[in-house]
């Protein structure tokens, strides 16, 4: 996910040449296919967390069997650990690479305001 994103927020940038422009229209262009991506492999574990079986063949549903409590603590640690990395990927990550130029040119950033606001009246 940090791969694509990074090199969408290059390409953009490339195109657009402003940093904050550049990372909004990256995540616009990169939420669905992550979302996407995430939700399609939580929900593929999910009967592997929760040790259901499906057998098409013998068109039978078990719960609990024999070898599926090997794969629940992989499968548990793979959903969480997604789930985080995706957080930390359309949050996390877009911030930190506006931050730079943000840092670099706060003082451009700022709002100038010669004169302080008066209270106001009374009716």
């Amino acid at each position: 996910f940090v791969c694509l994103f990074i090199d969408t927020y290059n390409t953009n940038l490339r195109e657009i040449k402003d940093p904050i422009r550049s990372v909004i229209q990256t995540a616009n262009e990169r939420f669905r296919p992550i979302l996407l991506t995430t939700i399609t492999t939580i929900m593929g574990l999910i009967p592997m967390a929760t040790q259901v079986t499906f057998d098409f063949i013998g068109r039978d549903v078990l719960v609990g069997g024999i070898t599926s409590s090997w794969w629940v603590q992989m499968s548990t640690a793979i959903i969480f650990g997604l789930s985080f990395s995706t957080i930390l990927t359309l949050l996390l990550l877009p911030t930190m690479l506006v931050m730079p130029y943000v840092v670099r040119n706060r003082k451009l950033l700022k709002v100038k305001n010669p004169e302080p606001l008066k209270p106001a009246q009374e009716i």
